[in-house]
């Protein structure tokens, strides 16, 4: 209900996003900007200072009769403070639907409001859909289909790949027996759900060797309890507070420390400091301090993996023209306008890549810019620091740096954009954008994919949540996140992905580097971690 100015301007800035074409170099869309309002008003009808007497009376009228008939609130007397309050209090979703609603009722009633656009009707699969991709809405069934071709069969042979080793059956078709067009919604759902499976004790050194070859485990404390799926469990390891051992982590003396896709808590201890002997002898009080933080929230018997071996990481944003070493085709010099989540950005002679448009409201307006790596150069990039898409050309520039991580959750630092010049759309393909249609952190072992200016899409498996990562330019950085995907330099800044619902996907994270010597192990950090630095700003959805 309490949701009427603010519906004008979000009809505006976000209604009219609903236009943006999903193909990557079609030219930017109209939007509504450069308003003013007069916060001094009595009702906030009368705060927008660009409408007529009488499209303020249009106004007031759409907004009551939504508020009263669809939220229960009476706003015709409520000043634009109050509604903006109300506005700020009802959520996301809410507001969302009043939007929507606004847009209808305006173009129902005939009402012409400077800058409304005419609301696309939603689309309804048709009753006799018997596959998935006739549930996704035509404007984005093209990208869905060719995302789903990529990357099903890739993500089945990784499932059963895990499933086979573990010597277990899963309730999902195998790679060479699907047909991606043929695949009901609720086959599709199924393989798109990361697979629970079942417990089938695994060898500790078998796990570990599958990504790093030759681990030197000092020791095992511990068992896994039988559980109903791996997410639940994985999220009450997460729970298991590790803090006290950050002294030991800033000293070097643990080098990492997460939560492996098999279930276990895993410990590296840094063989450049400690000697076999003292890892064994220090293993043990380790384990002490992670046992009593289990306890409090009811984990018994924690098991924890001790293995020697140092994390060494490499950051990923800091090519000068990975053409040299990678011949990518990659199209490095497209230039964006508005600018999606993947495209190339550029500061001095570093490149990187941007992550996805994040927004944040201030009074009746949203205010847009975008995410890219924290890491422009090995340092920090520096407050004020000039961002170009795609080169550093004139007329090229599109922000600069308003906002660093400084809070060690995230590599990343948010971009000021000359006019909120962003869309909530992402690179999938190198010729396709999918719209952001949600959210969330990544969990295990579910499949992801990131699009970065040298690599393009790579696609993976989450391997480990909950990972406390050095990061050469923020230092240890908490509650990270590796995954199998491939990382170059110059993907630094790059968007973690999902398949969403409607042919859209869910951004889940950033793209900050890769582990030493294991080039298909990338380096993320997750949503949560990016919000946690820049606070008050969520990613843009469409």
């Amino acid at each position: 209900k309490g949701i009427a100015l603010l519906v004008t301007a979000v009809s505006l800035l976000i209604a009219s996003m609903a236009a943006i074409p999903a193909t990557a170099g079609e030219e930017r869309h109209e939007e509504f900007r450069d308003k003013e309002f007069r916060m001094d008003a009595r009702y906030w009808w009368q705060a927008p200072l660009f409408l007529t007497d009488q499209e303020q009376q249009q106004l007031k009228v759409i907004g009551v009769l939504i508020f009263e008939g669809y939220f229960g609130t009476d706003i015709s007397r409520m000043s634009p403070k109050e509604f903006d309050e109300l506005w700020n209090a009802i959520g996301h979703e809410k507001q969302e639907k009043a939007t929507r609603l606004f847009a209808q009722y305006a173009t129902g009633k005939g009402f012409e409001i400077p800058g409304l656009p005419t609301p696309r009707e939603e689309f309804i699969p048709p009753a006799d859909a018997t596959y998935w991709w006739e549930f996704v809405d035509p404007e984005h069934r093209e990208g869905a289909i060719n995302w789903a071709r990529e990357e099903i069969p890739e993500m089945l042979r990784s499932y059963w790949e895990l499933a086979e080793w573990k010597g277990v059956e899963l309730p999902i078709p195998r790679p060479e027996e699907v047909d991606v067009m043929r695949l009901t919604p609720e086959e599709h759902a199924l393989i798109f759900t990361p697979p629970s499976f079942p417990l089938g004790r695994v060898p500790i050194e078998e796990w570990l060797n599958r990504v790093f070859p030759g681990a030197n485990i000092i020791a095992v404390f511990g068992r896994i309890p039988r559980y109903s799926g791996l997410a639940e469990w994985v999220d009450r390891l997460l729970k298991v507070d590790r803090t006290p051992l950050f002294p030991l982590q800033k000293s070097r003396i643990i080098c990492t420390t997460g939560i492996l896709a098999a279930g276990y808590i895993a410990v590296w201890l840094d063989c450049g400091v400690l000697t076999v002997e003292e890892a064994a002898a220090i293993a043990p009080k380790i384990y002490a301090m992670i046992a009593a933080k289990a306890e409090i929230v009811g984990v018994q018997d924690v098991p924890v993996v001790f293995v020697l071996e140092s994390m060494k990481t490499v950051l990923a944003g800091t090519a000068k023209d990975p053409r040299d070493h990678l011949g990518t085709h990659l199209p490095l010099d497209q230039k964006f306008r508005p600018i999606p989540g993947g495209a190339q950005v550029k500061r001095g002679s570093r490149d990187a890549t941007v992550g996805f448009a994040i927004r944040r409201r201030v009074w009746f307006l949203w205010d847009k810019d975008l995410t890219t790596t924290g890491h422009l150069g090995l340092l920090p990039v520096p407050v004020n620091t000039r961002v170009y898409q795609p080169t550093e050309l004139a007329g090229n520039k599109v922000g600069t740096v308003a906002d660093v991580a400084r809070h060690g959750f995230a590599d990343v630092a948010r971009v000021a954009t000359l006019d909120g010049d962003v869309i909530p759309y992402v690179r999938t393909m190198t010729f396709w954008t999918a719209p952001v249609t949600g959210w969330r952190d990544p969990i295990v072992p579910e499949w992801s994919g990131k699009f970065g200016r040298t690599t393009g899409r790579t696609s993976g498996n989450i391997y480990a949540v909950g990972i406390d990562t050095w990061n050469d330019a923020f230092g240890l950085l908490r509650n990270q996140i590796w995954a199998t995907i491939r990382v170059e330099l110059g993907d630094s800044g790059s968007p973690l992905f999902i398949s969403g619902p409607g042919g859209g996907v869910a951004v889940t994270g950033i793209t900050w580097g890769r582990l030493v010597a294991r080039p298909y192990m990338g380096l993320f950090s997750p949503v949560s971690g990016v919000r946690a630095e820049l606070p008050g700003w969520e990613p843009h959805t469409k």
